[in-house]
């Protein structure tokens, strides 16, 4: 995925300022969840990374961001969630010592642990004392308004966990989802949390959880075919080779069709693309 904007070459940033926009919406207490959706290889994640670097130049917004890709279940996903809230607090310096909020957080992390155990995934984070609702989001959110900012939570790879696991953290985000001053935005591919073999989650679940969904539009057939261009010249440049005869492949507007461009519908399928031409181009 991209991580800067001059990195941009599909054009996506106009979406990245969007979502933005969406996360951001005043009035400012009010929580609200955005849902990033998109098909996989669309490019959520590099959208994502633009909108961070959007929210990071702003000055009345505060961020925390998350990969559930790299969570294997409900559990560490929540525990990654509620360390990175702790750590985020602690540097904003609203309450005394990090201990504090790791206080705070834990009786959080138990209230959580009870919903998740509900859905029938067992959750366990360090023995801490349950809470209600709306004591945790009371405690959190006036935190939240000490600090003066909205918090914007980017959650990337949010479908990646299936079945009862899935149920655990969609029920967690929801309880989140309702703390003023916070905002989600949940990056998912409805289509692959929908059909997963082992799926026991309700058909509504991320309606009943997203208030807003922005889809990920697919990338411009022209802009594609540049990538496309611009990687198959940095390969002939490294291998100090001739690779022109590949290039109509690769272009839009060739009268023969472009048979490597046709084949690409993602910006990961381009990627992909270049990445087999890499591989076979030493043995031509």
């Amino acid at each position: 995925p991209v991580a800067r904007v001059a990195d941009d070459l599909l054009g996506r940033l106009p979406v990245a300022v969007r979502l933005c926009e969406l996360a951001c919406a005043l009035p400012l207490a009010a929580p609200r969840v955005v849902g990033l959706v998109g098909g996989a290889g669309a490019g959520k994640s590099s959208l994502l990374n633009l909108a961070a670097v959007l929210l990071v130049e702003r000055g009345d917004v505060a961020m925390v961001t998350l990969d559930g890709a790299g969570h294997a279940g409900a559990t560490e996903l929540v525990e990654a969630l509620l360390q990175s809230l702790q750590e985020f607090f602690a540097t904003q310096n609203v309450v005394d010592t990090p201990d504090a909020v790791r206080d705070r957080l834990a009786r959080y992390g138990g209230f959580v642990s009870g919903v998740a155990r509900i859905a029938g995934v067992k959750v366990d984070l360090g023995g801490a004392l349950a809470r209600s609702a709306a004591q945790v989001r009371e405690e959190i959110a006036e935190m939240s308004q000490e600090i003066g900012k909205r918090i914007v939570l980017l959650v990337d790879h949010v479908g990646r966990l299936h079945g009862r696991e899935l149920v655990a953290t969609l029920v967690a985000l929801r309880h989140l989802a309702a703390i003023p001053y916070v905002t989600m935005v949940l990056a998912y591919d409805r289509r692959a949390a929908a059909l997963a073999p082992d799926d026991e989650v309700d058909p509504r679940a991320f309606e009943r959880l997203v208030q807003v969904e922005l889809a990920v539009p697919p990338p411009d057939r022209v802009l594609l075919a540049r990538v496309l261009a611009g990687g198959v010249a940095r390969l002939a440049s490294r291998l100090d080779r001739d690779l022109d005869p590949v290039l109509p492949l690769c272009d839009p507007d060739c009268d023969d069709g472009a048979p490597l461009l046709d084949l690409c519908e993602t910006p990961r399928d381009a990627k992909r693309a270049i990445n087999a031409l890499s591989a076979a181009a030493p043995l031509w």
